[in-house]
């Protein structure tokens, strides 16, 4: 692996601009999925002497957030909440609450809260978040708006749609107006826009903007892991208005797509396999049915716990699909 020998031969171990020049190439290998080199790049800066990487303000704060988003990314929520918790506390000590950078941090806790299952605390964080983000930089200022978007998709969760319906149809525009098309944000406001549609019964209005959604990020290149999240959450619309095939090659897609950037055991990946396998159970196609479930049943026990409600339906899954193989 490159280690930047010019900077270690020009300023030394001990310099500054030597763990500047880690920490980008920790960025440039986690983008490769690399995702243990990563981690030991970063744990190396933060390894740095206080006198060295305090000397820049909010560097420590930033390669903390840097490393657990890759955390985050790589599946390792509870590593990722330790690293989010200490961010967030550097960022508070150097500039209080409600400070850019701060509320960044925090928000950052509230997402691994969020995918943890803890909702009502996420809502709380993200509510905090937001309220300091209006303040600093206005309502509309982009920031602000994901922050609002995340408090939207946590009304979903909850179950709060009607509420979440005019907030959401509002974000898919502004978010237009402020990223313009074919950006990410502006994905993830149509794909939550289209669930809440789905949600509320309006499914010809949810297969629609979910093709919309699509089609744009085919057009721009959009390659990320909410994306991945709004092809799944069509897949399933299309499973339940009993489009089997279909549905079936869009599990088989995203899970292309995911599971090189995510890895297999990420929890993102299993949750598909898992629907990928329920879809196949409709199919009748049995054994590779619960070839999917049963062996992501396994990971979604270690990732979230055998109590977990993702691995209790996963559970009936299986019964569900075994059952059918015996009668047929």
């Amino acid at each position: 692996m490159k280690r930047w020998p010019w900077r270690e031969k020009q300023f030394g171990k001990s310099h500054l601009l030597y763990f500047k020049a880690l920490n980008e190439l920790a960025a440039a290998v986690a983008q490769q999925s690399r995702h243990e080199e990563a981690f030991a790049l970063y744990e190396e800066v933060l390894a740095a002497p206080a006198a060295v990487l305090d000397t820049e303000d909010d560097l420590r704060g930033e390669v903390l957030a840097d490393y657990g988003l890759v955390k985050r990314n790589s599946g390792d929520y509870d590593a990722a909440e330790r690293i989010f918790n200490e961010a967030l506390a550097t960022h508070t000590a150097a500039h209080g609450e409600r400070y850019p950078s701060t509320l960044a941090a925090l928000q950052n806790v509230a997402s691994i809260r969020q995918l943890k299952g803890d909702l009502e605390g996420a809502e709380q964080m993200f509510q905090r978040a937001y309220e300091g983000r209006v303040a600093i930089l206005g309502a509309t200022h982009p920031e602000t708006l994901t922050t609002r978007q995340n408090l939207a998709n946590l009304m979903v969760m909850r179950g709060r749609q009607t509420e979440a319906l005019p907030i959401l149809t509002e974000l898919v525009a502004q978010q237009r107006a402020a990223r313009g098309p074919g950006h990410p944000n502006v994905s993830i406001a149509a794909g939550a826009l289209a669930w809440v549609y789905e949600d509320l019964g309006r499914m010809d209005d949810a297969e629609a903007l979910y093709r919309e959604t699509l089609a744009q990020e085919r057009a721009f290149g959009v390659d990320y892991p909410e994306s991945y999240s709004t092809q799944q959450n069509f897949a399933m619309l299309l499973m339940k208005r009993d489009k089997l095939p279909e549905a079936a090659s869009n599990f088989e897609d995203v899970i292309a797509r995911a599971s090189p950037r995510l890895g297999p055991q990420h929890p993102y990946i299993l949750i598909y396999r898992n629907n990928y396998g329920e879809c196949l159970t409709k199919l009748q196609r049995y054994d590779e049915a619960l070839k999917e479930l049963r062996e992501s049943h396994e990971g979604l026990v270690a990732a979230f716990g055998p109590d977990h409600d993702r691995v209790k339906k996963s559970l009936a899954r299986i019964a569900t699909a075994e059952a059918a193989k015996a009668k047929a």
